[in-house]
């Protein structure tokens, strides 16, 4: 037999290679089509599989068995955060319609003396309190949401959290708290957001003026760190692990939605820093930093 033919053999046989594995190519590139869709209708943790030994087609199966990973973890966080809000309006709409119910009462017991009363006045006023602080809260959860650009600069945080505490005085003074400040001899400067930050210590402070029993210890380091610590003898280890929990509230806290920590959280996170709460004997310590970059 001549070269020639060989060659000829030869070239068959590797034509006749290739038209098999284009072949079992398209096969696995149709199967491959096929349960990607399956997966993404069906809520599966099934991923997909390839059973050819072509490297290119195994590459885009690892990829797209990434983006399903990815995929699935949205889904889920999605349906959490969807059973989360109906269960947040629920409780929302139970605790503004719970003074609503008390303020009608209150009118009705008005109309049917026939003259106004100071004490059923005073306890009108008190509930329209609760339900406007209810409502700014709120209102404060959009804001928070919808700061999507953050413009950092350089912030002096000793002397930014001096005068956040200066303005929340008055309102510690009520509470019968006289807070105790550390702060670092070295200046601790960091790049964030003014507006941000200003939101994060005014939602830990309000979150002071919930839970202390009427003592306050605050300190900086040089490492930013930045630490609140107040006893709070309602408070548990379970209560602790959730006040980050959006819309979750301690029972005795009436006049909140549980949004002011997690607002915090997310802030501090887009800035690169961490928070997090403990509960030592019966103090609160909420721990916030952030690091030099």
């Amino acid at each position: 037999m001549s070269v020639a033919w060989i060659l000829v053999i030869l070239l068959g046989l590797l034509c006749m290679a290739l038209g098999i594995h284009a072949i079992r190519v398209d096969s696995a590139m149709k199967n491959m089509a096929r349960d990607l869709r399956a997966r993404i209708d069906a809520d599966t943790n099934t991923l997909i599989d390839v059973d050819i030994c072509d490297h290119a087609v195994r590459a885009l199966a690892a990829s797209l068995n990434k983006d399903l990973r990815i995929l699935r973890e949205q889904r889920l966080r999605y349906e959490r955060g969807d059973l989360e809000l109906r269960n947040a309006v629920t409780n929302i709409a139970h605790d503004i319609r719970t003074p609503l119910t008390a303020i009608m009462g209150y009118v009705d017991l008005i109309e049917d003396s026939g003259k106004l009363n100071v004490q059923y006045l005073a306890l009108v006023r008190d509930r329209c309190l609760a339900i406007k602080a209810f409502t700014d809260e709120l209102m404060s959860y959009s804001i928070s949401l919808s700061m999507t650009q953050l413009k950092p600069e350089q912030i002096n945080l000793g002397s930014f959290l001096q005068d956040s505490m200066l303005s929340y005085y008055g309102a510690m003074k009520k509470r019968g708290i006289e807070p105790v400040i550390s702060l670092s001899d070295k200046p601790v400067v960091r790049m964030l957001d003014k507006d941000a930050l200003s939101r994060i210590l005014s939602n830990l402070v309000s979150n002071v003026l919930k839970y202390s029993d009427g003592d306050l210890r605050v300190s900086l380091d040089e490492k930013g760190l930045l630490r609140f610590i107040n006893s709070a003898k309602c408070l548990d280890e379970v209560n602790v692990g959730k006040l980050f929990d959006r819309f979750f509230t301690v029972q005795n806290a009436q006049s909140s939605t549980g949004l002011g920590l997690s607002i915090a959280k997310s802030l501090t996170q887009r800035m690169g820093g961490t928070i997090e709460a403990s509960l030592v004997g019966q103090e609160l310590c909420i721990s916030l930093c952030f690091p030099e970059k």
